[in-house]
């Protein structure tokens, strides 16, 4: 067999190197938003922008009339992400109606197409794992090749070159190692923040919401309805906000909880005492990961004032400590021992634990050391649960954030 050349051999390891790290550091399929427009979703896009002016004005019966007149369109589009604009249009329509049937409808439709835009970004993701490790092994193929080719020939500056191929290989398993560390955590963070939002924010939990609503209107409690509907407002746009940030504003997070609690307090003749205690300086400019805190007020409620408490007490204490966070989260419920079984227990383990694993990711990330723990309150003739967060921040400054 013959020896190869040495600057050949290196020219084509380069060359392998360029091919691989694109693939992998590039973007290998399009985004929905690069796709080109057909005459049909060009109809779709003129219909959204009269339908959004049409509810602006109030304008219903041309509202309808562009509804109805775009099934046809939409049907024969296969456009996800413009399927699911048009839905979101339709919902503000419903819900600006009061047609709350056709409004819950929509939250339907909405919620199968984040599903699909979800599984196609994770079926790129491991479509990318397996380029990176197809990759891989044709590089070991070739490495074997080369070590052949050097043993054969035992020239001198082969044997040289060898070094060379060796630390060429090991530098480029190192690349591929890396990356594809990186392609898994971020999976794995996607996996945990979206599995988190599901046990927020379900649609059970919003469909209860408008049947409490809806219950509202029919015994004619229309100022009761109006001040629920105006909270639940708030907690889905804070949501939906905060699904493209990885910190947000400390008393936009606060303001989330109470509407939350407040919630809860007009759905049931039972009046939760929420309160809040925040060293003035971390007010204003203060940023915390969102949706961190949520799950453990929930159990609270849901799960620690499952009997009747007399005086339902939450609180909730944030200080600086140490280039961290610290926030305890307590209340005077019936405690961890009554909640041992059934499924309160597991309910409240599955949010320790997704919340230890956000943490868990933040302190690879920062390079500090986030945790959270649960325990009973550490008072003899006092039940109840006390939950300690030490938690990531970052504070604003003249229009960045810094740590």
């Amino acid at each position: 067999m013959p020896s190869l050349q040495p600057f050949k051999v290196v020219k084509a390891i380069c060359f392998l190197l360029f091919v691989v790290y694109g693939t992998v550091s590039g973007k290998s399929i399009q985004s929905f938003d690069n796709a080109s427009w057909s005459n049909n979703e060009q109809q779709i896009i003129a219909h959204k922008k009269e339908l959004e002016q049409s509810i602006a004005s109030g304008n219903w019966a041309k509202a309808e009339h562009l509804i109805h007149l775009t099934d046809e369109l939409l049907n024969a589009s296969e456009n996800i992400i413009l399927k699911k604009e048009w839905i979101q249009l339709c919902f503000e329509y419903y819900k600006q109606k009061g047609e709350m049937l056709n409004a819950r409808l929509a939250l339907e439709e909405i919620s199968n197409y984040n599903d699909q835009v979800y599984n196609v970004t994770i079926q790129e993701k491991i479509e990318q794992l397996n380029k990176v490790s197809k990759h891989k092994r044709e590089l070991e193929l070739q490495a074997i090749q080369i070590a052949k080719e050097i043993e054969i020939s035992k020239h001198k500056k082969l044997v040289r070159f060898l070094i060379l191929i060796s630390i060429i290989t090991g530098l480029l398993s190192w690349v591929l190692w890396s990356v594809y560390k990186n392609e898994k955590a971020k999976i794995r963070q996607f996996l945990n923040k979206q599995e988190l939002l599901s046990s927020q924010m379900t649609p059970h939990f919003i469909f209860n919401c408008l049947s409490i609503v809806q219950g509202m209107v029919l015994n004619k409690e229309f100022e009761k309805a109006s001040k629920y509907i105006a909270k639940f407002s708030n907690i889905l746009k804070f949501i939906t906000k905060e699904q493209t940030q990885a910190f947000v504003p400390i008393k936009e997070e606060v303001s989330s909880l109470v509407d939350y609690v407040d919630l809860q307090n007009l759905s049931t003749d039972r009046k939760i005492d929420f309160k809040l205690h925040i060293d003035e300086s971390l007010v204003e400019k203060t940023l915390i990961p969102p949706m961190l805190l949520q799950p453990f007020i929930e159990n609270a409620i849901i799960h620690g004032f499952a009997k009747d408490i007399e005086t339902p007490l939450l609180n909730i204490d944030f200080k600086g400590f140490e280039n961290k966070l610290r926030c305890v989260i307590t209340d005077n419920g019936v405690g961890l021992k009554a909640t041992e079984k059934g499924p309160s227990k597991s309910k409240s383990s599955l949010a320790t634990k997704i919340v230890s694993e956000r943490l868990a990711i933040l302190s690879k990330k920062m390079r500090q050391q986030f945790s959270v723990t649960v325990s009973d309150v550490k008072q003899t003739e006092v039940t109840g649960v006390e939950v300690t967060l030490m938690l990531p921040f970052k504070i604003k400054k003249e229009g960045s954030y810094a740590l």
